[in-house]
């Protein structure tokens, strides 16, 4: 299950939709640079992991409510939304919305973990 809400007080219910195998939560990833050097070495320098660097991808059926919660949600979406998601609930926003055929594809990009 994924849940998704306004990050700001709101009287809508959230949107509730079951997650399906095309919906993920990327990778955790680290911020690593690698620099070469004169002497012909390297340096890596590890700046540690961040939520921030991940994205969720949706991709599921939705009823008719749903995808007008959804929609809403991307109009007023300057506040974010949260998720939650079996990894936990997140901050983010959504950046990409496509409905077609009671299919809800979307791209919500992480900007941070608020709980585990």
């Amino acid at each position: 299950m994924i849940s998704i809400s306004s990050a700001t007080y709101s009287t809508d219910h959230p949107v509730v939709i079951n997650r399906t195998e095309k919906c993920r939560l990327g990778e955790q990833l680290a911020r690593v640079k690698r620099s070469a050097t004169l002497d012909g070495g390297a340096v890596i320098s590890h700046f540690g992991v961040s939520a921030g660097d991940r994205t969720l991808l949706i991709d599921a059926r939705v009823t008719a409510a749903q995808a007008t919660r959804f929609k809403t949600l991307f109009s007023n979406g300057v506040n974010g939304v949260m998720v939650g998601i079996s990894d936990g609930v997140f901050f983010g926003t959504v950046s990409e919305l496509d409905l077609h055929s009671a299919r809800l594809k979307a791209t919500i990009l992480i900007e941070s973990k608020e709980s585990a």
